[in-house]
């Protein structure tokens, strides 16, 4: 994607993004799109045929967007498709990209530490992944910092409406 601009195909000017965003606005929360409906409706006014891992590179740069105009968000149905999320799961759904935000920043640090730095030969190199070692060791532990404050918060919580 490094320099290319994006270049509008369809007559109507809409991004795949925007086509994504207008056609979930169609749809009610709950209802299940499949991989071909998405397909079919971003090959609208294409040239290009969209096959399952355009339909989810769509979906993902279309998230945001979603979220902004619609206030609504997919879920992946594995092998289907997408379900437009009711208003109540969003709280799950983000929880789960949470958790697995702090997995993959554990693991970033992870490769980071366990890097052999006497291999790698370019002296400027060697000092940045070790800055780098330091700055996830460094967010890791603010993160894990964080989500143990939080834990404690929502106990506090928790016990305060049981009483």
């Amino acid at each position: 994607m490094k320099g290319t601009m994006f270049t509008i195909t369809r007559a109507d000017g809409r991004s795949n993004a925007q086509v994504l965003c207008d056609f979930v606005g169609q749809n009610d929360a709950g209802s299940v799109i499949s991989y071909d409906d998405l397909s079919d409706v971003l090959s609208v006014g294409s040239t290009k045929q969209f096959g399952i891992k355009d339909v989810q590179s769509v979906v993902n740069r279309a998230g945001s967007i979603i979220g902004r105009v619609h206030k609504r968000t997919f879920h992946n149905v594995r092998g289907v498709g997408y379900r437009v999320a009711k208003a109540e799961e969003h709280l799950g759904i983000s929880e789960e990209r949470r958790s697995k935000a702090s997995r993959q920043l554990k693991r970033g640090f992870e490769i980071m530490r366990d890097l052999r730095l006497d291999e790698i030969k370019d002296p400027e190199v060697r000092k940045f992944c070790e800055a780098q070692a330091m700055v996830f060791s460094g967010l890791c532990y603010a993160v894990a910092s964080h989500e143990k404050r939080l834990r404690r918060i929502e106990n506090v919580i928790d016990r305060s409406i049981e009483s």
